[in-house]
């Protein structure tokens, strides 16, 4: 998926991840930053199948996925993913993914809490919580594999 929108604009793909490589914001150039906003929504897309977790206390924690964060946000303006001490592994890529607005449905408040997008509705991100947990709940279909008996002779 990121090929075929790589490769619809070539020049303008190697420009984007050049600058966020070089940190250079390309905010400026409308070219360009149509052109990220389509490669932030597809690693966006990619990203929805990562499980994160954070520990709220010494022997207690939570596994979540972007899909429970957008839940969460349809009950309050901002989430915390903060763990009690300090964010390891993939929660603290996912603070950092969003920090750099490589989400395009979440923000980082200044707090360290998660909010939506300023760029997107309410009612949008509601549905799209719905579509991305149908994603989960047909991925998770057992197919019995495992109870194949595969003759050998």
């Amino acid at each position: 998926m990121l090929d075929l929108i790589a490769n619809e604009d070539m020049q303008s793909s190697i420009r984007v991840f050049c600058s966020w490589v070089l940190d250079a914001p390309v905010a400026g150039n409308t070219e360009l930053k149509v052109q990220e906003d389509k490669l932030v929504k597809v690693l966006t897309y990619m990203s929805e199948e990562a499980v994160y977790r954070i520990r709220i206390d010494e022997g207690n924690d939570i596994k979540f996925n972007q899909s429970g964060i957008y839940q969460a946000l349809s009950d309050n303006p901002n989430v915390s993913i903060n763990d009690y001490r300090e964010n390891m592994g993939s929660s603290r890529i996912l603070k950092k993914l969003i920090d750099e607005g490589l989400n395009s449905y979440l923000s980082m408040k200044s707090n360290s809490s998660v909010s939506k997008s300023n760029s997107i509705e309410e009612s949008w991100l509601n549905d799209y919580s719905v579509r991305v947990n149908t994603f989960w709940d047909l991925t998770q279909i057992d197919l019995g594999l495992d109870a194949v008996a595969t003759d050998e002779t």
